[in-house]
């Protein structure tokens, strides 16, 4: 597929297996790892990911927020991630101020099915979500585009 950049291309991992087809992949491509954002609700995915395509940006996307915060951000510390992605109702002000507070960036994902809506772009924005993995992301690209068009 050809996607123009800033776009990033999130894949989404679900298992050992599909990770070993993409990390052959990512490993023949610099531009290609340059780009790729690697997500996974896997633990042991994301733990692999980073032991053999430590160059690739790696998210954990999460169910609910951690309860035992600081040994989940102590294990993420430790493989490295680029972020962290929760329910996009999830993320409030604080909770971003905490990831971004340990250099980490704070990813929005959607319930498959859910539409992308004006509310959810500027609610997502206002608290400072960083990226977001959208069902529709036209609806995200046309907002920041109406918003760099007003300033």
């Amino acid at each position: 597929a050809n996607v123009p950049p800033p776009v990033a291309l999130d894949l989404e991992v679900k298992d050992k297996d599909a990770l070993d087809l993409m990390i052959r992949k990512l490993k023949t491509s610099t531009g290609l790892r340059e780009r790729t954002i690697l997500s996974s609700f896997s633990q042991d995915v994301i733990e692999q990911a980073s032991h053999e395509i430590p160059d690739v940006r790696r998210l954990i996307l999460l169910r609910a927020w951690p309860v035992r915060y600081r040994f989940f951000i102590e294990w993420v510390k430790t493989h490295g991630l680029y972020g962290i992605g929760c329910l996009s109702r999830s993320w409030t002000r604080p909770r971003v101020e905490r990831i971004h507070a340990v250099g980490l960036k704070a990813a929005a994902w959607e319930k498959f099915g859910a539409r992308s809506t004006r509310g959810r772009v500027h609610r997502l924005h206002s608290v400072g979500v960083d990226l977001v993995i959208a069902n529709q992301p036209a609806v995200y690209q046309m907002i920041k585009s109406e918003e760099q068009r007003v300033r």
